[in-house]
């Protein structure tokens, strides 16, 4: 069995889901946590959430003025 780890994700039944609970200066916005189904694909799945992790961050980097991110997108 090969454990594979990629940041802000966890597997179930086979597919990898983006899960991170999300700063308390950007929970206006997004809620408590961000989950979103990426793919059944290890590989596809990291590019993935490595993305989504840098878009969600510079989103939220400015603490004043925090813009959305269409995460499903």
């Amino acid at each position: 069995m090969v454990l594979l780890y990629i940041a802000y994700t966890m597997s179930r039944s086979g597919t990898f889901y983006y899960n991170r609970r999300v700063p308390k200066h950007a929970v206006a916005v997004y809620g408590q946590c961000i989950r979103q189904a990426l793919s059944k694909d290890p590989d596809e799945a990291q590019a993935y959430a490595e993305r989504l992790s840098n878009v969600l961050e510079a989103s939220w980097c400015r603490k004043t003025n925090i813009s959305p991110v269409d995460v499903s997108a």
